[in-house]
């Protein structure tokens, strides 16, 4: 197989956590995804909802999002040359640095998807690699959901990359 070019897509996620005045618990993270395309490339990346984290009123939680069944999910459309394939690999986890050093998220990354815009019939890509067909519209859909650890953080502004690559083949 010959690879015709390599498109590197970096989703931004920028996640802040609340606190309260005196008592440092986690109320709630929320994760902002977008997307920049990095090199000039037929395909499109849109990002059509972020993930959302709600966390508990305690620290050290750790929270699941399924990229299957989690209407918390985030979403994206790739959008490519119908009928065509592609690879597509992305990063499986990451930590998340709070800006002034205080404290950190652990995220391990899951991530499905789907030809069709139907979340629950989309397949997991659980080893953070797949080949991915896009339909005759020229679509595909991503959720991006994961384990996030809130264990190492009392609160903050938190920053960090998710590398997804595809690869047409």
């Amino acid at each position: 197989m010959i690879k015709q070019s390599i498109y590197t897509l970096l989703i931004m996620l920028l996640a802040s956590i609340a606190v309260k005045a005196q008592v440092p618990l986690v109320e709630n993270v929320s994760i902002s995804v977008s997307a920049r395309v990095v090199s000039e490339s037929p395909v499109e990346l849109t990002t059509l909802s972020n993930m959302i984290v709600v966390g508990g009123n305690n620290g050290g939680e750790e929270i699941y999002i399924s990229p299957i069944s989690s209407a918390n999910a985030g979403l994206m459309q790739v959008k490519g040359t119908p009928g065509s394939q592609a690879r597509i690999t992305y990063i499986m986890s990451e930590v998340l640095s709070e800006a002034s050093g205080q404290g950190s998220i652990n995220i391990k990354y899951e991530m499905s998807g789907n030809p069709e815009r139907v979340q629950s019939s989309s397949k997991l890509i659980d080893t953070g690699e797949t080949i991915l067909n896009f339909g005759a519209d020229g679509l595909y859909f991503l959720w991006v959901g994961g384990h996030i650890d809130l264990s190492n953080t009392t609160g903050g502004k938190f920053v960090g990359q998710f590398t997804l690559e595809i690869d047409y083949i």
